[in-house]
């Protein structure tokens, strides 16, 4: 696999982490989605490749996300970011 496709697929998990988050969990997402919340799971972690058509849909979700979901979502990341920073010892800035 090139350096290309590594990039990509980092920026596709980092794109089903944030719709996760406006889905509300893995199980709602993988239901607007159409597949299994396991198969969100391992595309989650990186086990296997997100598919191109399952990535447009992944930002479809986040482009049709209501004003509450994108609240949900900003609050969810920032809960992330105050553990990142606790978890650096408070080094992350």
């Amino acid at each position: 696999m090139n350096d290309g496709t590594n990039r990509s697929q980092q920026e596709y998990r980092r794109t089903l982490g944030y719709s996760v988050a406006v889905a509300g969990g893995i199980e709602p997402l993988a239901s607007r989605l159409r597949v299994s919340s396991s198969k969100v799971e391992v595309w989650t972690a990186g086990l296997e490749h997100i598919p191109d058509a399952i990535y447009l849909a992944i930002v479809d979700v986040i482009c049709g996300a209501s004003d509450a979901e994108l609240q949900r979502a900003r609050r969810y990341r920032a809960s992330f970011q105050r553990k990142d920073t606790k978890a650096a010892g408070g080094a992350a800035r």
